[in-house]
């Protein structure tokens, strides 16, 4: 069972998780997005919602029934030859761990034996990895976006894949202990596994190369490393991805661009602000030299600086400046600044 939430998500896996068994006959695999450098804790909350053993994924482990496995934070958790692999792969979605990475090596791995479950959360992590869940035979299972704290997550799921089951928080818990009880027999790991390539998240420099032959050109750039995006699909859904392997969904994608543009205006507004500075400093030695024409030049320059400066502070939503003294509001010249 793998399951991925994001904003809400702490509260929605404490009552799906506190509603299994402790003889659950399953390994329940949890990503819930969390700053890199923050302290998880998890695991010690899910072990006192319910009687599941929970704890965070070791590399190297094979996976228990009746264990709930938490994704450490700064790291993807991945599922390779039946064992859980922990890698510090390109960000995907803006997050590590990412919901995607987990769900799509679960599907390589265990195929139809998947369970994949999109709680709670904003944005679109985990649509790809419904995906796949589905592609490989797996069974794919929603949170109703109505009774989801943060719908997004969700709703995208259930928009762009054909998602088994939509339930409301409080029904995901049953159904999966029926779908568990369904599979209890172990059938071993995906014999085709061992014929794919590596997931994105582990490939080197070359074999990305190799995987962006496949995608289209978009002519969008990476938020975070700024290198060009490849257009992909994979499993149906459409998603970006750049050389490094960095990789978003279309609802991510555009708030990250989102985020850099605005952080673009800031820039801006804090450049015009000091090159205002500059000019008032310029006009008043001109001034006190009694370079009255110069003094002007350099008033007009304010004029126009800060007429960009306002512009800026309007798009941005922030109060005005306080105008510098002499002529830099627009349109007047004041007398000590005529020749």
């Amino acid at each position: 069972m793998v399951i991925g939430t994001s904003a809400g998500g702490v509260e929605a896996l404490s009552r799906l998780v506190g509603a299994l068994p402790a003889d659950f006959p399953a390994a329940v695999f949890a990503v819930i997005h969390i700053p890199e450098t923050a302290t998880s804790m998890l695991p010690r909350i899910l072990g006192r919602s319910g009687a599941m053993k929970a704890v965070h994924a070791a590399d190297g482990a094979v996976p228990e029934p009746g264990t709930v496995y938490a994704a450490p934070p700064g790291k993807h958790m991945l599922l390779r030859g039946g064992k859980i692999r922990l890698v510090s792969g390109p960000r995907e979605n803006g997050h590590r761990p990412a919901i995607d990475p987990l769900f799509r090596t679960a599907a390589r791995c265990f195929g139809s034996r998947v369970a994949g479950v999109v709680l709670t959360g904003m944005l679109d992590d985990g649509t790809v990895g419904m995906a796949w869940v589905k592609r490989f035979g797996g069974v794919t299972v929603a949170q109703d976006p109505e009774d989801a704290m943060f719908p997004d997550m969700p709703r995208n799921a259930i928009e762009h894949t054909d998602v088994d089951y939509v339930l409301p928080l409080d029904r995901i818990a049953p159904m999966l202990c029926e779908l568990a009880a369904g599979k209890k027999e172990y059938v071993g790991v995906c014999e085709m596994e061992d014929e794919m390539e590596p997931d994105p998240t582990e490939m080197s420099m070359d074999q990305l190369m190799e995987f962006e032959a496949r995608g289209v050109p978009s002519e969008l750039t990476c938020p975070e490393c700024h290198g060009a995006l490849y257009q992909l699909s994979e499993s149906g859904v459409t998603n970006y991805r750049c050389r490094v392997g960095h990789a978003y969904t279309g609802e991510t994608l555009d708030a990250h661009q989102s985020l850099h543009v605005e952080g673009a205006l800031w820039t801006a507004l804090r450049a015009l602000e000091e090159s205002t500075n500059l000019l008032v400093r310029l006009r008043d030695r001109a001034l006190s030299q009694g370079h009255g024409i110069t003094a002007k030049r350099f008033g007009s320059r304010i004029q126009e600086t800060m007429q960009k400066v306002e512009l800026l502070r309007s798009v941005l939503g922030v109060a005005q400046a306080h105008l510098p003294v002499g002529d830099a509001r627009p349109g007047h010249v004041s007398a000590q600044d005529r020749p």
